[in-house]
């Protein structure tokens, strides 16, 4: 990785986090090592990418004439008088994102808008003990199936429950902030409330109820209610390695 943007110890922890969590599945004998595939698939198109802008920033950086370094820097004072521009380029909001489009991921909508192989969002929430945290730490650090307004479980028969128990899947429900009321039937502790309402808003885009999400918080799936088991079934293939990338070429 040329190291323009500091990007080289980042792709290396990206790196780290999607094959960490896939290593120690498989380990646990949770995963097939066929699931380890999905390594390269999913990592190698936003490598490349984050390299071809490291290479642009180095050729604006370091330009080889006089005449493309006055232009940069006639740039970056322009810049400086756009509040929004420069902060789009101090932020640097035109990073590439990364978007599994192959690999351990169920999409079969083809919408390029779809949530599937993106990271999850991370808002805060209230816990059932009352404590304001960011969704991550609520969750926890492996597998989760979140239901907005209602319990992942209760759409599932003991069969499927089993199988997402075998994976150590968390099962979590996402609920409105007790401002909007709070929905009585759902009484067990593992339930978080949206007091941003950003969890309303993602699952309503989405036009989902359930989202399974992977250790590393991309989202693996998402589901209505009405197609969790169909989900469900397709997602032990994809644990078995069935439906994973196949493995790179070694031709």
């Amino acid at each position: 990785m040329p190291p323009w943007i500091g990007q080289g110890l980042n792709v290396g922890i990206r790196d780290a986090g999607n094959l960490a969590w896939k290593l120690a599945g498989v380990v646990r004998g949770q995963l097939t090592a066929a699931v380890l595939h999905t390594y390269e698939s999913e990592r190698r198109g936003h490598v490349e990418a984050m390299t071809k802008l490291a290479d642009m920033f180095g050729a604006i950086l370091m330009p080889i004439s006089r005449f493309r370094a006055a232009l940069r820097d006639q740039f970056f004072r322009l810049v400086r008088r756009l509040p929004s521009v420069r902060d789009y380029v101090l932020q640097m909001r035109f990073k590439p994102m990364p978007r599994y489009l192959a690999g351990f991921v169920l999409d079969e909508s083809g919408s390029s808008s779809s949530p599937v192989g993106r990271m999850f969002i991370q808002p805060t929430v209230e816990t059932a003990d009352g404590r304001f945290v960011p969704l991550d730490t609520a969750l926890g650090d492996w597998m989760v199936v979140l239901g907005w307004q209602i319990d992942p479980r209760s759409l599932l028969s003991d069969g499927d429950r089993d199988f997402w128990d075998s994976l150590d899947a968390r099962f979590v429900t996402a609920m409105r902030s007790r401002s909007h009321g709070r929905d009585r039937s759902i009484r067990h502790a593992d339930h978080v409330e949206d007091v941003e309402n950003q969890l309303a808003s993602w699952f309503a885009a989405a036009n989902a109820s359930i989202v399974v999400l992977r250790p590393d918080r991309y989202v693996a799936a998402v589901a209505t209610a009405s197609q969790f088991s169909d989900t469900t079934a397709a997602f032990r293939s994809l644990v078995r390695g069935r439906r994973a990338a196949e493995p790179p070429s070694t031709s």
